[in-house]
């Protein structure tokens, strides 16, 4: 089975307060093949998590939102985040954390490197630290 074949069956959940980004990320996931589901906060996202047990294989997430299961990984996305925080998103298995911005390739492989993680065990962290960052294509 193909790389293509396999993201085909994969289902992405974006949560993001911002339209833009969630346009974004379903455009550009989608001609990548892979299923996408949008919600503007915690709440939408964890609703459409609940009422798709097992469907879900990445939540893209700028809102920390509670914990609701191992099997779920968790990719953590802010402009505005550092200290305890990104500390203890980092520390929570199966999460990980990508600062913005970023493009959808960007976006796409560490999809890719959160799949390949065990839920329960260490990720490979996305952040960018100090780097300067270039502008998100559109």
């Amino acid at each position: 089975m193909t790389a293509a074949r396999r993201r085909d069956r994969r289902t992405i959940l974006c949560v993001d307060g911002q339209v833009g980004i969630r346009q974004m990320v379903r455009r550009g996931l989608e001609r990548k093949r892979y299923r996408v589901m949008l919600a503007r906060h915690g709440a939408a996202g964890l609703k459409l998590l609940l009422m798709n047990p097992g469907r879900i294989d990445v939540v893209v997430s700028d809102v920390v939102i509670p914990r609701v299961g191992q099997a779920t990984r968790f990719l953590f996305t802010s402009a505005q985040i550092g200290g305890d925080a990104l500390a203890a998103l980092r520390s929570r298995p199966g999460t990980a954390f990508f600062a913005k911005p970023w493009t959808i390739s960007e976006l796409e492989t560490q999809i890719r490197k959160l799949l390949k993680a065990s839920p329960l065990g260490p990720v490979h962290r996305g952040a960018r630290g100090g780097v300067p960052h270039r502008p998100v294509a559109g």
